[in-house]
């Protein structure tokens, strides 16, 4: 498909609910028919909260014992007393827990996270890659993340730096060593949503757009105020992910890597 890092298209950011965005249709004309059929076989069982989300990342390994899992799953997302939907597989993975199980991996965030917290556990996702060494991922990224959303739960960056969203999206297009699929998800502030979904598109596509680039004039040229801009700032919600939290993250993200590779190679 081609297309040009200096000319930006954005899908409408009034489109309707039920209606594809011309940056989604563009994320999936650049995969296979294959990829479909992974896209309902590997997310559709996933029973982890959808809003806020960073992403559920599926994992497929066509290579695996038919006694150790093919599939693995890992969601990034937000947890709170109340926040729905309630779930027990919402809470931290627990390698100590006699119930655990590798292939199943949930990494709940607190309020507020901003691309600093992302960047900090985002090793963990690369270890559980590393360890399950999958043919195929499948990531949907919720944009309802990203500051300035009226969920107003966390507070991502677009595209400042590390732990950003498209960072982190740069990271798996471009130095995963697998077939990738992208889905999208949430996103409720409209000419974010659009923002966003352009700016991952171009990623997917090897063509990364300046976030300076300006918006061009269309009939939904003033939500985009004040910037006019591709990206946008981030907000100034403070992060409740504390230092001593995402030390524990990584401290059982390290040991749940080495169960996961030790499943693989030995399988029961």
């Amino acid at each position: 498909m081609p297309c040009s890092p200096t000319k930006l298209t954005l899908p409408s950011a009034g489109t309707e609910e039920g209606t594809m965005p011309k940056s989604r249709m563009h994320l999936a004309s650049a995969t296979s028919p294959t990829a479909y059929s992974l896209c309902c076989l590997f997310v559709a069982p996933v029973s982890f909260p959808q809003t806020a989300l960073l992403g559920n990342l599926t994992f497929m390994n066509s290579s695996s014992s038919t006694t150790s899992s093919q599939v693995l799953t890992l969601s990034i997302h937000h947890s709170a007393p109340g926040f729905f939907p309630v779930s027990p597989l919402a809470s931290l993975s627990d390698p100590s827990d006699p119930s655990f199980d590798p292939f199943t991996l949930s990494l709940p965030l607190a309020q507020g996270t901003s691309s600093a917290s992302i960047a900090r556990i985002w090793p963990c996702a690369e270890r559980v890659k590393d360890a399950f060494q999958p043919d195929y991922v499948v990531v949907q990224c919720g944009v309802d993340g990203l500051a300035g959303d009226p969920y107003a739960t966390w507070n991502l960056a677009l595209a400042d730096g590390e732990g950003s969203l498209g960072w982190c999206i740069e990271r798996i297009c471009a130095q995963w060593q697998a077939k990738i699929l992208l889905l999208g998800g949430g996103g409720y502030n409209s000419p974010n949503a659009a923002r966003a979904w352009t700016y991952l598109t171009s990623i997917a596509l090897g063509c990364t757009l300046s976030p300076e680039a300006d918006i061009p004039d269309h009939a939904a040229f003033p939500l985009y105020a004040p910037s006019f801009t591709l990206d946008f700032p981030a907000g100034n919600v403070r992060d409740q992910n504390t230092p001593e939290y995402l030390d524990d993250v990584c401290a059982r993200f390290s040991r749940i890597a080495e169960l996961i590779a030790e499943r693989i190679q030995n399988p029961a």
